[in-house]
């Protein structure tokens, strides 16, 4: 009897693109100068997505308080913990769609554009589930085809909220942009990350010297909970720009249709 060797997916031979993306510094300070931009607007987002998690606090917390209560109570604290949820997940979505929205196009209030993500929450959910579930079988099969599956499936939400590109076709869409650009989208990526590391270690740096559950050392956790937040939407930022270029290099997908049917 034949035996046959199952090999798992490598990582993408790299290949040299006639046209290539730009440097990570480059990414990085146009980055840096939307950012200063649209601070307002996306950070403003950002807290209206962490303050949607309040509900969802307030029943983890009231569970506490359960023990000897009524079944008819714990019922209803469970679906209040069920609906919690559900909303935070919705708003989160909803917040995500309007952040792209805002960096695409700066020219309306923070409201509009929450209200136009507001409309396409669930389509998020959706591409969000399966980019990560997806990626989740990919990474029980072996780690490296998670990692390599996660960087091809990065942009799926960006292809839905540019180009419409709803469910699996998001994510096909986003396969097809990141290939043949997979080190490149994974390096400056990786690069970024290493940044960010090494900037959180060196503001951390003074808790080592501060008495633990001291006020000054709570004073500071709180200050890098709050850069780690305000932070963030760079990350969205530069990921947008490494989309645009590949869909101009690339093609748009609507671009790309057209051409087939003709």
């Amino acid at each position: 009897m034949e035996q046959t060797n199952v090999v798992p997916p490598a990582a993408p031979v790299k290949i040299s693109s006639a046209v290539e993306l730009p440097a990570f510094g480059v990414l990085l300070k146009q980055s840096l100068k939307m950012y200063e931009v649209l601070f307002k607007k996306v950070v403003t987002l950002a807290l209206i997505s962490a303050l949607a998690l309040l509900p969802l606090v307030l029943v983890v917390f009231s569970f506490g308080f359960l023990s000897g209560q009524p079944l008819a109570i714990k019922v209803l604290s469970g679906v209040l913990f069920a609906a919690a949820l559900i909303f935070l997940i919705y708003v989160a979505s909803a917040a995500q769609a309007a952040t792209l929205f805002i960096i695409e196009d700066n020219n309306r209030g923070v409201g509009e554009y929450l209200k136009k993500g507001l409309g396409m929450a669930w389509k998020v959910v959706v591409v969000s589930l399966l980019t990560g579930l997806l990626t989740l079988l990919w990474t029980l099969l072996l780690i490296i085809p998670g990692i390599i599956f996660s960087v091809y499936y990065c942009f799926s939400i960006y292809a839905l909220v540019f180009e419409n590109q709803t469910g699996m076709a998001a994510l096909r869409r986003s396969h097809t942009l990141v290939k043949n650009y997979w080190w490149a989208v994974f390096g400056r990526t990786f690069l970024l990350g290493v940044v960010y590391f090494a900037a959180m270690v060196v503001v951390s740096l003074p808790i080592s010297f501060l008495p633990e559950n001291s006020a000054l050392a709570i004073f500071w956790n709180i200050v890098l909970s709050a850069l780690r937040f305000i932070i963030g939407p760079i990350f969205v930022i530069f990921s947008y720009l490494i989309f645009k270029e590949l869909v101009i290099i690339k093609g748009s997908a609507l671009t790309n249709a057209a051409q087939k049917t003709a």
